[in-house]
């Protein structure tokens, strides 16, 4: 399988941002994973898709990781020698909720079934 440039940086961009968060102080920002991210074709801005087992505080996560993202494109920049680092926006990835409500149903329905109930 042949991966374009774009998948490439994005990966590593991925790997970077993952360590390069575990080293903020910020108490805001425990217990993140970075679980993707998306740059564009033209490799100048970058969504980096985050999540927490803490999702009750995921507004303050993104605040925190907002205010640290001078920080976090530089120490990318550093780490990654790409001649235009991408400008970094951080989003909540909601992908592990979903997962969970989905297997849910599906357990319930399940259940149900084994039941009789249809």
């Amino acid at each position: 399988m042949e991966f374009s440039r774009t998948s490439r940086v994005s990966e590593a961009m991925r790997e970077e941002i993952s360590e390069i968060i575990m080293r903020l102080k910020d108490p805001r920002v425990e217990l993140v994973s970075v679980t993707g991210v998306d740059l564009s074709r033209d490799l100048k801005l970058a969504s980096v898709y985050v999540s927490s087992i803490d999702d009750k505080r995921k507004d303050d996560l993104l605040e925190a990781l907002s205010g640290a993202k001078g920080f976090v494109k530089k120490e990318v920049a550093k780490k990654l020698h790409l001649k235009h680092t991408p400008d970094i926006i951080f989003k909540w990835d909601d992908s592990v909720d979903r997962a969970f409500r989905i297997s849910k149903i599906i357990n319930d329905l399940a259940c149900e079934e084994e039941r009789g109930v249809e």
